[in-house]
């Protein structure tokens, strides 16, 4: 056999060269296979092709922060929902608490469950002490005398009864306001520029004026019945 020339021995360099890099690279791709398959055997899940939910979840957690962001936004609107619901049930029932206190007819109804309860404790106290005092006749020995809670549950009944004539008398007396104004002033009156519109109706500071007339008709006649009832008297020593 002839001597293999330099030229061959080259090229049998070269092709032994991309061999060990064929060889390299199947090694490589072999070796990521294996690794691979462990993991997926290791975690069977981590396989998006064959665990489609397992897919979704990983994109889902792939913006935690904006689902956060947006489960906040909607529980802020709806604390501010429920606020604005709170606030117009409230503001109803504050409206109706502040005439209620202003209203004495309303306090007396009020009043009216606590004076039944206060009188049947009161003859409750009562039906004790009769039995205690009817006791104490026959002969038989009793406990402490239940007339100090008597006497407290007559006091009670007392207090309720001069709140409720306190309020009667308010009330008569806000009617005969009343009745004064529809016969002096039988306008409405009104605080509002909107309503002052309307007719039969007369504007607040027209009704200030009008009071201060009236209270100065009221001094001058005042002034005018003193002066006569002075002159009169004079008038009568002189003569005598």
């Amino acid at each position: 056999m002839a001597a293999p020339t330099p030229m061959q021995i080259q090229q049998m360099q070269q092709q032994m060269s991309q061999m060990q890099q064929q060889m390299s690279q199947q090694q490589m791709t072999q070796q990521q296979m294996n690794q691979q398959q462990m993991n997926q055997q290791m975690n069977p899940h981590m396989n998006p092709q064959m665990n489609p939910q397992m897919s979704q979840q990983m994109q889902q957690q792939a913006h935690p922060q904006s689902q956060q962001q947006n489960q906040q936004q909607m529980q802020q609107q709806q604390v501010q929902a429920a606020a604005g619901q709170q606030q117009q049930q409230q503001q109803p029932q504050q409206q109706q608490q502040h005439s209620g206190d202003l209203d004495p007819i309303y306090k007396f109804k009020a009043l009216l469950p606590r004076l039944k309860e206060s009188l049947s404790n009161l003859f409750r106290a009562a039906g004790d002490v009769f039995k205690h005092h009817a006791s104490q006749d026959s002969g038989n020995r009793t406990g402490d005398s239940p007339q100090q809670k008597f006497e407290k549950s007559l006091e009670e009944f007392y207090a309720l009864c001069d709140q409720m004539e306190i309020n009667l008398k308010f009330a008569l007396e806000m009617h005969c306001q009343s009745l004064d104004s529809m016969k002096y002033t039988p306008h409405h009156v009104t605080s509002s520029i909107k309503d002052s519109q309307q007719p039969d109706t007369m504007p607040y500071p027209q009704y200030l004026l009008t009071v201060r007339t009236q209270i100065n008709w009221a001094k001058e006649m005042h002034d005018v019945l003193s002066e006569f009832s002075k002159n009169l008297a004079t008038d009568q020593i002189v003569a005598k």
